[in-house]
């Protein structure tokens, strides 16, 4: 009897060692081709880091945890022109050239024009998506997958994308240009009546997955002259300025309550904790506190950068006039005059959709959601 618990406790032991080994986070360290490789596995993604002499380069995959480790096979390298690419070669999973010039400056490869880095990248079947202008008023590429959905305002309702096709959904019986107290809370979008003239006495939440959408009655006269403040777990913040009054709003069931004025004081979040705030840091400097942060993004010197560490950074994308509306795990979703591109390692940057509402105003017209 005792040598059968024995067993029994040795074998769950085993089990759940397998299944650390396996399933669990990991950081290794190995050498491949003349190379230093640090793979790393953590919340749904792998790192690689490549590295040799001065040169360190890195990318991430978004994918599962595999059974095995060491997933990079090989790392092969083209010697170009004015740039040279290695192409890490991985084990089950999609991966990309990394390129870089003398000065070990990383770029992403679909940046570069030279011929013979082109004619690499088309032997490895790498098809550079360029930025191709649309001529209709509303063109709508239809590549999409079935879990992106994409709303866009048209005035008086909005247009709502996803890899079935285009959806439009009249909302309003006047148009109106200004969206600009919209905001998406995962799949929930909020925004006033704007059938109410100089302010709304009823807010709406639209489901951007399906189309349906609620309308919600309120106790209060709300200033059109107000600004969403931020987020905090369910709910959003919004202040307006005219009245000087902080508003609670609750993205699940549309419920809103009055939480600061100039008789009770104003509240803000900070890392998460509510604390105090003076109410001229609502009308003078703006109070803003969101839960979603773009940690994988640098803007420097016009230049939009990758960097998965913030030692090595990668440049995607040249142009003041870029405009990123959304990030998801690799994907980049940018404006740029009446275009809304994704930009995505593999492929590069590809046209989305083109409005030509979006040349002359962008903000608060595009909304995105990944299921």
């Amino acid at each position: 009897m005792i040598k059968k618990i024995a067993f029994c406790v040795l074998l769950v032991l085993v089990i759940v060692l397998l299944l650390k080994f396996y399933l669990s986070d990991y950081s290794i360290k190995y050498d491949l081709d003349g190379y230093s490789i640090l793979e790393k596995y953590e919340d749904g993604k792998y790192y690689f880091e490549i590295s040799k002499d001065d040169l360190v380069v890195n990318f991430l995959v978004f994918n599962n945890r595999k059974l095995t480790k060491k997933l990079l096979e090989s790392v092969n390298l083209f010697d170009g022109e004015n740039y040279d690419c290695l192409n890490p070669v991985l084990n089950g999973l999609e991966s990309y050239p990394l390129c870089y010039n003398s000065e070990k400056e990383l770029i992403h490869f679909s940046m570069i024009s030279e011929e013979d880095v082109f004619d690499y990248l088309d032997s490895l079947n790498l098809k550079v998506m360029n930025e191709n202008d649309a001529e209709d008023e509303f063109y709508f590429s239809d590549n999409l997958d079935d879990n992106t959905y994409i709303a866009v305002w048209k005035y008086n309702g909005f247009y709502l994308l996803n890899g079935d096709g285009v959806k439009t959904l009249d909302i309003f019986e006047t148009d109106r240009y200004s969206n600009d107290l919209s905001y998406l809370h995962e799949n929930k979008l909020f925004f006033p009546n704007y059938d109410e003239d100089l302010f709304f006495t009823k807010f709406i939440l639209l489901d951007i997955t399906d189309g349906n959408y609620k309308i919600f009655e309120t106790d209060y006269e709300i200033s059109y002259d107000s600004y969403i403040s931020g987020t905090h777990k369910k709910n959003i913040y919004l202040f307006d300025n005219k009245n000087e009054n902080l508003y609670e709003i609750n993205m699940k069931n549309g419920r809103i309550e009055l939480i600061g004025s100039k008789e009770t004081g104003h509240i803000k979040y900070e890392n998460g904790k509510k604390v105090d705030a003076e109410l001229n840091e609502y009308k003078k400097d703006k109070v803003m506190y969101f839960d979603l942060q773009y940690n994988n993004l640098v803007v420097l010197n016009n230049s939009y950068f990758y960097t998965y560490n913030e030692n090595i950074l990668t440049r995607f994308i040249d142009n003041e006039d870029f405009n990123v509306s959304y990030i998801y795990n690799n994907d980049v979703y940018y404006i740029y005059k009446d275009n809304l591109y994704r930009f995505n390692p593999l492929s590069g940057s590809e046209l989305v959709l083109h409005y030509f509402e979006l040349n002359f105003n962008d903000s608060n017209r595009i909304f995105i959601y990944n299921k």
